[in-house]
Order: structure tokens, then sequence, then C-alpha cells
């Protein structure tokens, strides 16, 4: 005995919404991750745009700047400095480099 039009209606658009709502799931992830990566981000370039959420993304900086390259304005830095950089400074200090403040 075959199945009614009906359920096999149903049953087709049922399996199209959750396909949808999987793709839905999908891009809304993607978005959270995008916005969490922007958000990182702009603490990098402006520290006092920093809002209430943490910043769980991390970005490793050999992703944007070589290895020996990254170890030079480092060492630059800290030899430009009179007394010790914190992380947050040194970092600071190289992004002024490259940007050539």
């Amino acid at each position: 005995m075959t199945e009614p039009l009906i359920l096999t209606t149903l049953r087709s658009k049922q399996a199209e919404l959750e396909k949808h709502i999987d793709g839905l799931n999908a891009r809304l992830t993607d978005a959270r991750a995008d916005l969490i990566h922007l958000a990182a981000t702009l603490r990098i370039f402006d520290p006092s745009a920093a809002d209430d959420r943490p910043a769980t993304a991390y970005q490793g900086a050999t992703k944007f700047i070589r290895r020996p390259e990254l170890f030079a304005h480092c060492k630059t830095a800290l030899g430009a400095s009179h007394e010790a950089l914190s992380t947050r400074e040194l970092a600071r200090a190289v992004r002024g480099r490259r940007m050539g403040r």
C-alpha cells in the first residue's frame, strides 16, 4: 500500500526545512566566529574600544607577520626602551614601528 500524497508532501517539506535550518545554523556559527575575530582585531588597534565581551579568539601573529620580522621588531623595540616592557607595551611598540609611528 502506498503512502498518501499529503504525507509524502509533508515529509518532503519537513526535510527541506530541516536542511534550511542546518544551513542557517552553519551561517550563524560562521558569523559569530567572524564577530569574535573582528572584536579581537579591533582591540589590537584600539584597546579603548574594548566591549564587555571577553576576548575568546586567538589569532597567531605568524598569520600576518613572519617570525624573523617579528623577532627583529621586538628586538628593536626592546633595545629602544629604557625600561622593561609588558607584553601589551611591546605589542604597541611593534605595531607602531610597523605602521610607521
